[in-house]
């Protein structure tokens, strides 16, 4: 298998938000718990507090936090920005200061108890994906495979090239003795 599988579109795809989320989407990631709003409330000036909370929401949703969260679909924004009574447009002027955006990225990981995915980690992963191989030779389907489980394991999901690289070598040769779901929403293909 080549390193890279993921079409230029597939990446784009799963590096940030979806473009559009529905109704059932913002009612399960987006909704602010009585517990996140004080955490959220703990952050400066509307534009970090809605950023933070887009940050939270993004990780619960994708298993990262996307490197911009402008880049959400208005419809989330606007629905986060009513919880937290500010006005959606607060978000233009969010992460003006480098730092903000990793140290919230940091924050929301600890609040949510994730971490960050260690070498022996990414080891383990790629040992679980060469049996998963055995029952699903399709690229893509152990991609979210990886990431489902990446999730399950409360470890951010890496750069996509990273997961990439840990599905080399792990798929058989010949077909796939069956065929696994993919992952749940937080991945969309």
């Amino acid at each position: 298998m080549a390193l890279r599988f993921l079409s230029d579109a597939q990446r784009e795809q799963l590096s940030g938000f979806p473009p559009e989320v529905d109704a059932e989407v913002l009612d399960r990631f987006f909704t602010l718990s009585g517990a996140d709003l004080s955490e959220v409330r703990r952050r400066h000036g509307d534009s970090n507090r809605l950023g933070w909370a887009l940050q939270l929401c993004g990780l619960r949703m994708l298993g990262f936090c996307p490197d911009d969260v402008r880049t959400a679909p208005a419809v989330a924004v606007r629905f986060v920005a009513r919880q937290l009574d500010v006005a959606p447009v607060a978000l233009v002027g969010y992460g003006v200061r480098t730092q903000t955006r990793t140290d919230h990225v940091n924050q929301v990981k600890s609040y949510l108890g994730f971490r960050s995915a260690t070498p022996g980690d990414l080891e383990r992963l790629g040992e679980w994906l060469a049996a998963e191989a055995l029952v699903q030779d399709r690229p893509i389907v152990l991609f979210h495979l990886a990431c489902a489980q990446l999730y399950e394991l409360r470890l951010v999901r890496p750069g996509l090239t990273v997961i990439e690289r840990s599905l080399v070598g792990r798929r058989p040769r010949g077909g796939p003795a069956g065929n696994r779901p993919a992952c749940g929403a937080f991945a969309h293909s």
